[in-house]
């Protein structure tokens, strides 16, 4: 790990479809010029069903992961991920944990915590020190638990579980989504009894720690969904935005005064920002900063400078879909003057720590 003092930088999480996979992946040399020393970020190994199609991600040679399609024979097929981390200029990716998902890196970058698969469902949430010593389960919620995100001071993970009472089997529903009835837990880094929040999922602490944004999904299996703010115990709570187009990740922005989400915009998720105040916003709805028609891009953070986004950028959709543009899922590091990106490593469901100057 590089000396605090120094400038800001992040650390990557990647999940790999094994390690062979990770093995000859290096970190691009663009990632220099962008102020970006350490990175970990998460790819999975993922595996779903669409229609009479089995749809996998695929490592390609150039570290991107591609969307492949083949005929579904009825055999049972697995979901699962490893984790790897890079945690150096020059470092590796080498596996922290096997059979894990959306991971989330503590404050300091010592700990990972994540969501455990438990065969084709959502297991537990556990933590790993970056070393990989001291693993812990630290929930035992039923159906699973998923989504952690730690407080800033380091203490406490707000999680998503079902809500007391649902008839779901597990927090990934049959569909392949999020189940309809769930809930914002928080509990200790430790484990514990869990403290219920707020219902909705995937909550992310705010700089302060005072607050929680978080998503709801629409009463129906409808395109749409709304994004709600929560204050950290629960007590007060107020939609901020009810949308018709569906949303994917929200994060807060650097400086605590707003958020970044993912949105539909003529066909294709686009990275959005909305301020708390609604200043700089249409009607208290979202305002495009990033993004274009030829490529997806969910689950945006800004950097610490607000000019750059890093966010997963998917290029392939469809059966087989490709073009010369760019080609299936990567997290990539997105100029928000330019439009232009710059890959940083093949995967989805990454986690991102900035080093203090």
């Amino acid at each position: 790990m590089l000396p605090m003092n120094q400038r800001p930088s992040v650390i990557l999480l990647i999940l790999c479809a094994g390690a062979l996979a990770c093995a000859g992946q290096e970190l691009p040399a663009k990632i220099a010029t962008q102020g970006i020393n350490e990175l970990a970020f998460e790819v999975p190994q993922s595996v779903g069903f669409v229609g009479a199609y089995v749809h996998s991600y695929q490592p390609g040679a150039d570290g991107q992961l591609y969307n492949v399609y083949t005929q579904n024979k009825g055999a049972n097929q697995v979901v699962g991920s490893d984790i790897f981390i890079i945690d150096g200029q020059d470092a590796k990716p080498r596996k922290l944990v096997s059979g894990g998902t959306h991971p989330a890196w503590s404050p300091d970058g010592t700990e990972l915590a994540y969501c455990a698969w438990k065969g084709l469902l959502y297991g537990q949430i556990e933590v790993v020190n970056a070393d990989g010593t001291g693993k812990r389960q630290i929930t035992n919620m039923k159906g699973g638990a998923c989504f952690p995100d730690w407080s800033p001071d380091g203490t406490r993970i707000a999680f998503t579980a079902l809500s007391p009472g649902d008839s779901e089997k597990n927090l990934l529903a049959d569909d392949g989504m999020v189940a309809k009835n769930t809930e914002i837990f928080i509990v200790d880094k430790n484990g514990g009894d869990p403290t219920p929040i707020i219902q909705g999922y995937a909550a992310r602490w705010s700089p302060g720690g005072t607050m929680l944004v978080l998503l709801r999904e629409p009463e129906k299996r409808d395109p749409g969904g709304s994004i709600w703010l929560a204050t950290a115990d629960g007590k007060k709570s107020k939609v901020l935005v009810e949308s018709n187009r569906r949303i994917r990740g929200a994060a807060w922005l650097p400086d605590g005064k707003g958020i970044t989400v993912s949105s539909i915009l003529s066909g294709k998720y686009s990275i959005f920002r909305i301020y708390l105040d609604g200043s700089q916003s249409q009607g208290n709805q979202p305002q495009k900063i990033g993004g274009d028609a030829r490529a997806d891009w969910y689950e945006p953070r800004l950097t610490p400078d607000g000019k750059h986004a890093i966010a997963i950028k998917d290029c392939a959709s469809g059966f087989g879909d490709s073009n010369s543009y760019c080609r299936g899922s990567a997290i990539a590091l997105l100029d928000l003057d330019t439009d232009k990106d710059v890959t940083l490593a093949g995967g989805v469901n990454y986690s991102v720590v900035w080093e203090r100057k």
